[in-house]
């Protein structure tokens, strides 16, 4: 009941939530907040105590990575995400935060529930969560190994141009 549910950007859902949210009667427990820049997009994060996006595959819409997912770990939010697409490399099963089965309701609630009443396991996953990001998604980390790939594609191009 003291849960309130932050909605951040736009989609093409928007009006579908929010009459679901008046229908449901959540409209005091669900905000929708629209235009927000990246400054205070960081002061919502800073708010907020766990990150919820439980994404499904949809015909020609499925999350490629979630760098959504790593933003809200950088400020030690560990989340609860549905197992689809990248989502799995953004955010790790029990080590950053717990995946549910999409369209899974009773997982969806049961994992949410259990983050926020174990504050052991929470604290263990926001902090994971916020190493993770900080020590393997650095961007010189990451520019090292895109060069790496394309300085592998560029020698396997090479050779096959040989034969």
């Amino acid at each position: 009941p003291e849960l309130v549910y932050m909605i951040i950007g736009e989609g093409p859902e928007k009006f579908n939530l929010k009459a679901l949210c008046l229908k449901l009667g959540l409209k005091n427990k669900v905000v929708f907040l629209e235009n927000i820049d990246n400054h205070d997009l960081s002061l919502y994060y800073q708010l907020a105590n766990l990150f919820v996006m439980p994404s499904v595959n949809l015909a020609g819409d499925v999350e490629g990575f979630g760098i959504v997912y790593l933003e809200a770990a950088l400020f030690g939010l560990p989340a609860v995400a549905g197992k689809s697409g990248g989502v799995m490399e953004a955010v790790i099963d029990n080590e950053t935060g717990l995946l549910v089965e999409p369209n899974n309701q009773a997982d969806l609630i049961a994992k949410i529930s259990r983050l926020l009443s174990d504050q052991i396991l929470y604290e263990k996953l926001a902090i994971q969560a916020k190493t993770r990001v900080e020590q393997d998604f650095k961007w010189g980390k990451q520019a090292h190994k895109l060069a790496d790939r394309i300085h592998n594609i560029c020698i396997t191009y090479g050779q096959r141009q040989k034969t």
